[in-house]
């Protein structure tokens, strides 16, 4: 077992979100769960979804540390000494395959189009492995090894604005799909052509794919969430880390305890004009309107 704690996604039967024990915000908190015993932490150990205006975020580290005489039952200490690994698991390649021959028919790469012209879009349709279904496009999300961790499928308008909530391929696989993600475009640190490209980080899918047309001297990848800046950790060199307008310091404070080897780029801070929460796919995308 690489993690014995986990933020709740659903490992436990059904994603359950409480509300926030520093703001109060009703349903926006996420707790860890404990994977050996398979149930929840205490009900304060967890994150708020609301990162800027409350950025509450306490983990099973911090509530081990203030809670030294936590203790287990015989039977669970026995099987944290010997825990069983259960291996991870992946996505078949003919699902994934399938998804590339329709990755043309969604909005986001319509869009794509639009922005840098048909025969770029489609390198990096190829680069980052893009699928649909339908209109919607796919994330792939490819380890090292080239591995298909999950897809996650969101939608887009044609404005390129992401429209309701993303959802993971990976939940209609069956209930014993054991998921470790990876961050997305991981697979393109393992090309050769990229050994000696900088790395950088950014959160959202759509930021690390525009970001990569604007500047293919680097390699773009992205954590799809802030809580997933731990994925970085298996990047064994400098990464250099793009976080949106008002999260510089959470990311400096989450890539401190992950132990990255990193650099933060704070331009977006000194941009007047840039809203809270803006990435720099909107200041680039200034550029071509």
């Amino acid at each position: 077992m690489e993690h014995r704690f986990e933020l709740d996604d659903g490992q436990l039967g059904k994603k359950i979100k409480t509300d926030c024990p520093a703001c109060g915000a009703k349903k926006r908190f996420t707790r860890y769960i404990d994977l050996v015993e398979q149930d929840f932490i205490a009900p304060d150990i967890g994150i708020c979804d609301r990162v800027n205006s409350c950025g509450y975020h306490k983990t099973p580290k911090d509530h081990s540390t203030n809670n030294p005489t936590t203790h287990h039952s015989p039977n669970i200490q026995q099987r944290i000494q010997n825990p069983t690994t259960k291996p991870v698991s992946f996505i078949d390649e003919e699902i994934v395959e399938a998804s590339f021959q329709e990755f043309y028919k969604s909005t986001f790469f319509q869009c794509l189009i639009d922005l840098i012209g048909i025969e770029e879009a489609n390198k990096i349709a190829i680069d980052y492995a893009l699928g649909a279904r339908g209109k919607r496009v796919i994330f792939w999300q490819i380890d090292r090894d080239v591995k298909i961790r999950t897809g996650k499928i969101m939608s887009y308008d044609s404005e390129m604005n992401r429209v309701g909530i993303p959802y993971f391929l990976h939940k209609e696989i069956n209930q014993d799909f054991n998921l470790d993600q990876c961050l997305f475009g991981l697979h393109l640190t393992a090309y050769y052509e990229n050994r000696d490209k900088p790395i950088c980080i950014v959160e959202s899918e759509k930021t690390a794919i525009i970001a990569s047309a604007i500047m293919p001297d680097k390699v773009w990848l992205a954590t799809g969430g802030v809580q997933n800046l731990k994925l970085a950790s298996v990047i064994r060199k400098r990464v250099y880390l793009f976080p949106d307008k008002g999260e510089a310091q959470k990311w400096h404070d989450l890539a401190t305890r992950f132990g990255l080897n990193f650099a933060i780029n704070q331009h977006l801070e000194k941009v007047t004009e840039a809203k809270l929460g803006s990435d720099i796919a909107d200041i680039m995308l200034s550029n071509f309107h």
